[in-house]
């Protein structure tokens, strides 16, 4: 089952191949401005991000990303483990933060980036590099959409949530969704 083996895949190289690219070719043809470069995406929730430790977070974010997909794509490297540990945790981060403070039905949108991964693990798995290279950039362009559409959400709707942070009500908070999207 292809979301089982991407989940396994991710599991395996968090914690005991750590260095490694997880990739099944070597050399140059890995490296790709389309599944590496894009990584730079993670750049843009920094626009919408007031905080300075959350525009650093993103800038981390971004770097680790590069560094990993396209700077050192084509050997092992410890900036590969360091982008999967801290992407992992970003997106567990955004899904939880959508769902405490945004709309809880903004979690699903964290499926299409997820569904990102699993289709590219299954391209890698058949070995073809092309496929993976354009669902790990799908990958990278969903997810920071989702990750700056979360963030300018969580900061323009102030008016709509209680002082302690709540959200007054799901029509309100679904009332600041649609003042977004006008």
């Amino acid at each position: 089952m292809p979301v089982l083996d991407a989940l396994r895949k991710q599991g395996q190289c968090l914690f005991r191949d750590f260095r490694s690219s997880n990739l099944p070719w070597r050399g140059k043809q890995c490296q790709s401005w389309v599944a590496g470069g894009s990584g730079l995406l993670f750049l843009l929730p920094v626009a919408v991000c007031p905080e300075r430790w959350e525009q650093g977070i993103w800038l981390l974010q971004a770097t680790l990303s590069f560094l990993a997909d396209f700077v050192h794509i084509h050997h092992d490297s410890v900036f590969h483990g360091l982008d999967r540990v801290f992407a992992t945790g970003m997106v567990v981060r955004l899904i939880y933060i959508a769902c405490t403070r945004s709309h809880p039905a903004m979690a699903l949108l964290a499926v299409p980036p997820l569904l990102c991964i699993v289709v590219g693990t299954s391209a890698k798995n058949r070995l073809d590099l092309e496929t993976w290279k354009i669902w790990h950039g799908l990958w990278h362009l969903s997810a920071s959409l989702l990750a700056t559409l979360v963030m300018h959400t969580i900061h323009s709707c102030e008016a709509f949530r209680s002082p302690g942070g709540e959200w007054l009500s799901p029509a309100l908070s679904a009332a600041c969704l649609q003042e977004i999207m006008d």
